[in-house]
């Protein structure tokens, strides 16, 4: 064996430039078995059986070794071919096949354009130049951009089911592959199934309309290994992990009544929010988002619910209620659910791809949207290539980095980057929805034509509008990021191409409100505002404070203040009344005084922030650590999922003797860290 593996080293040398493929072939004939590893340096890449239903594989760029274990086995090389014996009898033949030649689409370092060119291929009758295609992206594009894994498991797939019924190779080797991993993920040999398999064998089977198949192998590792199986279940199909099955929210026209036929499930009530949001995130979780989505947060349902109740004047008199219900009970009206995930939406006449989450109305049929967000589309009809170049554009990459590099983060939550392919899709999208954009046509096919040039023209932009108001004086934060494009009819005037929207949050008056404490003698009273004002905060997050004083008596007090404001003490407790520990570590500037008579009108002081942190110490500091080296001046310590009544004791100015004043209590519920969707470790 050692030999043999000096000879693989030598044929797999090509694929270092990622060009490669190792196949296997058995002898339908041998009856024995021979165990097989092949190994890249120290660490074991693949486990394998050598036996007579045969087996093949495909390994990442890098160089490798091939063992075999079996007694009496030689080798011999033919060009690129070894051939393995046992007791004179051919077991294996292991060739390398290198993909380089007129291929250029393999020296492409985007796989989603390769995965664009394979449905080019399919939508030509070019199959097997497609089944090229699609088996190099399901190969290795994970590896090149790891952030692809979520459209290998879904968009992938679905082209390939889609090339297999025109072309029915593609369909057997698509069960082919299934077939392997379940006989991989089966195989005795395994200590442990690796997690990405068994995520794999389930896609595959979802896609092949045979989720049974993923159960009944689920349940053989279960009865062999408890603790192993239960790693595993983030991928069981949703009924069997105890969740009803409903429309994923694919094709549905949004803010309309749902197409015909769609399904409909039945749910005998509502559950609270906040429940609701966990258990999406979790189902989304299973099916492996790999790319950087933001999890759904109740505060973005909450602030999209009292959006559509402020703007939308078409909503029907149950949507209404339904949204009401959300907005002020944080409650999942009766047979409403939160669904989602990856979805198609035309574009003219060819189709993009995308995330979406809405609200579903199962008992009416009408969805609500909460958040799209496009992910790829078809590459342009003219090549950018082939145009004249504008020497007063900015290419469109250029500018999506610009903007990413000073617009990315919207009240202390970091939104993910614009890329390239997300905003052609966008600007694609709108070849569907001409009625949406009041502009002239000219202006109109200026914008699509970004699309096909890669290129801003002199004059376009992008923006992002972090927040809206409303007639009723809330002021909604949205992630809002559009082209700004001037108006070819009417010089001077511009209008704002959507490209991304997402809820973030809302501030309005009765929660931006003061909380005001019990009045001292003196007839000074203390209030409190957090900013911005929300009912719910994150783990990590600054929260600023404001603090006001104001007169009780009817007559105006006299007050010396402090430029540079300090609270005297910090107080918190749980929904419980338990107290939680809160660590002030303020820095005391001296800022001098000013003198100043407080009326009625409230007088504002702006205090050091605060932030909440957990108690549960990181690597190397603790959290306290973290926060004080942040700036904060005051640190909370809490956990996710905990109610917290703040307030705070401040100085009587109007008092020589400066007497603790009590602000009234706010109160707040504690989240968790942000997190991004990933798929769970091995």
């Amino acid at each position: 064996s050692g030999v043999l593996a000096a000879i693989i080293y030598l044929a797999i040398f090509v694929l270092q430039t990622k060009d490669g493929t190792i196949r296997i072939e058995t002898n339908a004939d041998f009856d024995g078995k021979v165990p097989l590893v092949i190994r890249q340096g120290d660490e074991v890449i693949k486990r394998l059986t050598v036996e007579s239903q045969g087996v093949s594989t495909r390994v990442r760029a890098g160089s490798y070794s091939i063992d075999f274990d079996g007694e009496h086995t030689s080798f011999e090389l033919q060009g690129t071919r070894a051939t393995v014996k046992a007791g004179g009898v051919w077991i294996a033949k292991i060739d390398y096949q290198s993909n380089e030649g007129n291929d250029s689409w393999k020296a492409l370092s985007d796989p989603s354009k390769v995965h664009q060119l394979a449905n080019e291929d399919t939508r030509h009758g070019r199959y097997e130049a497609a089944l090229d295609k699609v088996l190099w992206y399901w190969d290795n594009a994970v590896t090149i951009q790891p952030s692809q894994s979520a459209v290998r498991r879904s968009f992938l797939l679905s082209d390939w089911l889609k090339l297999g019924e025109a072309f029915p190779p593609a369909l057997e080797k698509l069960k082919s592959i299934r077939d392997q991993l379940e006989a991989s993920i089966l195989s005795k040999n395994q200590v442990r199934v690796r997690s990405e398999d068994f995520a794999d064998f389930a896609a595959l089977n979802d896609t092949l309309r045979d989720e049974q198949r993923t159960v009944h192998v689920f349940k053989e590792i279960e009865a062999r290994d408890p603790e192993d199986a239960k790693r595993l279940r983030y991928w069981l199909p949703d009924a069997v992990d105890g969740k009803p099955d409903v429309v994923d929210g694919a094709g549905i026209d949004i803010d309309t009544p749902a197409r015909e036929g769609t399904p409909v499930a039945q749910f005998e009530e509502g559950l609270p929010l906040d429940e609701a949001v966990e258990q999406f995130n979790q189902k989304n979780i299973r099916k492996n988002l790999g790319f950087d989505q933001p999890p759904l947060t109740a505060l973005e349902i909450v602030t999209c619910a009292r959006w559509k109740l402020q703007t939308n004047t078409e909503l029907t008199p149950e949507t209404r209620a339904g949204l009401s219900t959300l907005a002020t009970e944080r409650q999942l009206p009766l047979q409403w659910t939160i669904e989602g995930g990856f979805a198609t939406f035309p574009a003219g006449e060819r189709e993009v791809k995308g995330f979406q989450i809405f609200l579903m109305d199962h008992s009416r049929d009408v969805a609500v949207f909460v958040r799209r967000r496009y992910l790829s589309s078809l590459p342009p009809s003219i090549a950018p290539s082939d145009l004249t170049p504008d020497p007063d554009a900015m290419p469109l990459a250029s500018a999506i980095t610009e903007f990413n590099a000073i617009h990315n983060t919207i009240d202390g939550v970091r939104q993910p980057p614009l890329t390239l392919d997300e905003v052609l899709a966008a600007i694609a999208s709108w070849s569907s929805r001409r009625d949406e954009a009041p502009v002239d046509n000219a202006t109109y096919e200026a914008f699509l034509n970004i699309a096909a040039t890669r290129q801003l023209p002199h004059g376009v932009k992008f923006e992002v509008i972090p927040s809206f108001g409303s007639v009723t004086g809330d002021s909604f934060k949205v992630w809002s990021v559009r082209i700004l494009m001037p108006l070819i009819s009417k010089p001077g005037w511009t209008y704002a191409f959507s490209i991304r929207e997402q809820y973030v949050g809302v501030d309005s008056i009765d929660m931006t409100s003061i909380y005001w404490g019990v009045p001292a003698d003196n007839g000074l009273q203390a209030g409190v505002r957090l900013v911005p004002s929300q009912p719910e905060y994150r783990i990590g997050q600054r929260i600023g404070v404001e603090f006001f004083y104001r007169s009780t008596t009817g007559r105006a007090i006299e007050a010396d203040l402090p430029n540079a404001f300090t609270f005297k003490e910090i107080k918190v407790v749980d929904g419980d009344g338990s107290e939680l520990k809160a660590i002030d570590h303020q820095q005391h500037l001296v800022g001098g005084w000013m003198g100043t008579n407080i009326g009625e009108q409230p007088t504002r002081r702006i205090g050091q922030s605060i932030q909440i942190s957990s108690s549960v110490p990181t690597e190397s500091k603790t959290a306290v650590d973290g926060a004080h080296e942040s700036g904060a001046g005051a640190t909370i310590l809490a956990e996710a999922g905990q109610t917290c009544r703040l307030r705070f004791l401040v100085r009587n100015y109007a008092t020589e003797v400066g007497e603790p004043l009590p602000t009234g209590k706010v109160e707040f519920r504690v989240l968790g860290q942000a997190f991004i969707f990933r798929s769970p470790s091995n």
